[in-house]
C-alpha cells in the first residue's frame, strides 16, 4: 500500500512540475506554443509509464490523462481546429469521461456516475447551444432534468441508496414546473398550488408505503390543504372543483343507493 501511494504521490507531482515548468519558461524565455505543447505531452508519457508499474492502480492513469488531453486540446487550438464552443465541449467531456470510466469498471463505484454524467450533458448542451439544436427555452428542462436523471440512476441501481430520490425528485420536478411557466402553462395561482402540491405528494407516498408512519399525514396534509387552496383561485380550479364535487356526491348517492338494494 506504501508502494502504491508513493506512485500515485510521484504521478501527480510530476503533473504539478510539468504545468509549473512548462509556465516558468514561457514566463522567462517566451517559449513557442508547440513547444509548451510538446513538454506536457513528454510530460504525459512520462507519467503514463507509472501506470505500466501498477496496472490495478487505476489512480495512475489521471495524471497523465489531463496533460495528454491537454496537450491534444492546445495543438487543436493553436491549429484553428475547433471554437469557442466546440472547446468547452471537448473539454467538459474530457473531464467526464474518467468519471464514467471508473463507473463503468465497477458499478459500486456509483458516485462517480453524478459528476460524470453532468458534465458530459453539459458539454452535449454547449454544443447544442452553438448549433443552433436546443432552443434557449429548453435549457432550464435539459439543465435540471440531466443533473436529477443520475441520481434517479442510483436508486434504481440499489434500492437502499434511497435517498437518492430526493434530489432526483427535487430537480425533475422543478424543471418541469420552469418549463411549463417559460411556455405560459403555468401561472397566477396556479404556481403555489403546484409548489404545495409537489412538496406534499413526497410525504403522502411515505404514508402510502408504510401506514404506520402516520405523522407524514401532517405536514401532507396541510400541503395538500393549501394547495388546494390555490388551486381554487385557478381559471382551471373553477371548473375542475365543481366538477370533483358532482362526481363525488353522484358516488355518495349511488353507494346510497346500493346500500338500500
Amino acid at each position: 500500500m506504501e508502494t502504491r501511494t508513493n506512485k500515485r504521490n510521484l504521478a501527480w507531482g510530476m503533473l504539478l512540475i510539468v504545468f509549473g515548468v512548462d509556465a516558468l519558461l514561457d514566463s522567462f524565455f517566451g517559449l513557442d506554443e508547440m513547444v509548451e505543447v510538446g513538454l506536457i505531452a513528454l510530460g504525459g508519457l512520462v507519467t503514463l509509464t507509472f501506470f505500466f508499474t501498477d496496472r490495478k492502480d487505476w489512480v495512475l492513469l489521471i495524471p497523465p490523462y489531463i496533460l495528454l488531453a491537454t496537450a491534444g486540446i492546445a495543438v487543436l487550438v493553436i491549429n484553428n481546429m475547433m471554437q469557442d464552443g466546440t472547446i468547452a465541449t471537448v473539454v467538459l467531456v474530457l473531464i467526464a469521461i474518467p468519471f464514467l470510466a471508473v463507473f463503468m469498471l465497477n458499478r459500486e463505484n456509483w458516485w462517480a456516475l453524478i459528476p460524470g454524467w453532468v458534465l458530459l450533458t453539459i458539454g452535449v448542451m454547449v454544443f447544442l447551444l452553438e448549433q443552433n439544436f436546443l432552443p434557449g427555452d429548453l435549457v432550464p428542462l435539459y439543465v435540471l432534468s440531466s443533473i436529477g436523471l443520475p441520481f434517479l440512476v442510483v436508486y434504481l441501481m440499489n434500492r437502499q441508496n434511497w435517498w437518492a430520490l430526493i434530489p432526483a425528485y427535487a430537480l425533475l420536478n422543478i424543471a418541469t414546473m420552469v418549463t411549463l411557466i417559460v411556455f405560459d402553462l403555468l401561472d397566477g395561482f396556479a404556481i403555489p398550488a403546484y409548489i404545495m402540491f409537489s412538496v406534499a405528494i413526497p410525504f403522502l407516498v411515505v404514508f402510502l408505503i408504510n401506514r404506520s408512519q402516520r405523522w407524514a399525514l401532517i405536514p401532507g396534509g396541510i400541503l395538500a390543504f393549501l394547495g388546494f387552496g390555490f388551486f381554487i383561485g385557478t381559471d382551471l380550479g373553477k371548473y375542475v372543483i365543481p366538477a370533483v364535487l358532482v362526481v363525488a356526491g353522484a358516488w355518495l348517492l349511488y353507494q346510497s343507493f346500493v346500500k338500500k338494494e
